[in-house]
């Protein structure tokens, strides 16, 4: 009798065993498909948004070069209102290689009349997150002027650029052409004329 117990309490026991072990492979199974679920909820989740932010850079692109448009259309128009039609080349350059995160002297000339300094530039090659810069620069009874004009990276990589007009009174001015936070050598092609 004895050993038809033991037999029987092994059974059960193993019984409760097999049962046991199912419950938990059942819990287990029911668990990693819950995780994996979750996990490509949230992959779904954040591949939405990164397509939503790249929708909104690329938006804004598009209205940082519609503004460009403007202002060189404002630069244009603030060029003609003025009608000051005697012109002076400074310098110009068709292919200037131009060293990452450098500035180069684009001119310098003493402005015997108040006017304003055109500067055009065309700026190829520029890098993810760099930028072409132009800078127009002079002091003025004691008063150092400063212009800056800054051209962001096409996210496409096309080439930018623009016509940038500073208005000088009569001193020495200086102008840059410069290459920021880009570690490529960008193309610049430029033309700075004095008009007064």
């Amino acid at each position: 009798m004895e050993a038809s117990k033991k037999i029987e309490t092994r059974t059960i026991l193993r019984f409760f065993a097999i049962i046991l072990i199912l419950l938990l492979s059942i819990v287990a199974i029911w668990f990693f498909n819950r995780v994996y679920d979750l996990q490509q909820q949230t992959i779904s989740e954040l591949t939405a948004k990164n397509n939503e932010l790249q929708n909104q850079v690329f938006d804004l692109y598009e209205n940082n070069s519609n503004l460009q448009f403007q202002v060189n259309d404002l630069s244009e128009d603030m060029a003609s209102a003025l009608n000051l039609t005697k012109k002076v080349g400074i310098g110009s350059c068709n292919v200037c290689p131009q060293h990452a995160g450098e500035k180069y002297g684009a001119g310098y000339f003493h402005a015997n009349y108040a006017g304003y300094v055109a500067v055009s530039l065309t700026a190829t090659g520029l890098s993810s997150g760099g930028c072409a810069i132009i800078e127009v620069s002079y002091t003025y009874s004691d008063q150092l002027f400063n212009f800056t004009k800054t051209y962001n990276a096409d996210p496409l990589g096309n080439s930018v650029g623009g016509t940038f007009v500073a208005p000088v009174l009569p001193a020495n001015i200086s102008v840059w052409i410069g290459n920021a936070n880009s570690t490529s050598e960008p193309t610049m092609m430029y033309e700075v004329s004095y008009y007064f």
